[in-house]
């Protein structure tokens, strides 16, 4: 199972060592790519992106307007009846 981890450093609930123990967490589980925004509308674009590379899950690490990016990124790319990630 493919995962992409997507971090909002600037996100006020999300700490390195978070970041650090979710990542080596999941990396035991999943094949992990960690992904962190550096803009705003890039949760989106990550979202997209995972989207067109068939990525199974992703999880956010950030607020809820990293959340509100990243499943606006899968809807604006997975068409109706069309697979798309978990969120």
């Amino acid at each position: 199972m493919r995962a992409v981890l997507i971090v909002n450093p600037n996100a006020t609930s999300t700490t390195p060592a978070g970041r650090d123990l979710l990542a080596h967490a999941l990396e035991s589980r999943v094949k992990l790519t960690v992904a962190h925004t550096d803009h705003r509308g890039h949760a989106i674009e990550i979202g997209r992106d995972a989207v067109r590379d068939g990525v199974d899950v992703l999880i956010v690490h950030g607020g809820d307007g990293t959340v509100n990016e990243v499943v606006n990124g899968i809807l604006g790319e997975a068409g109706p009846g069309e697979p798309a990630p978990a969120v």
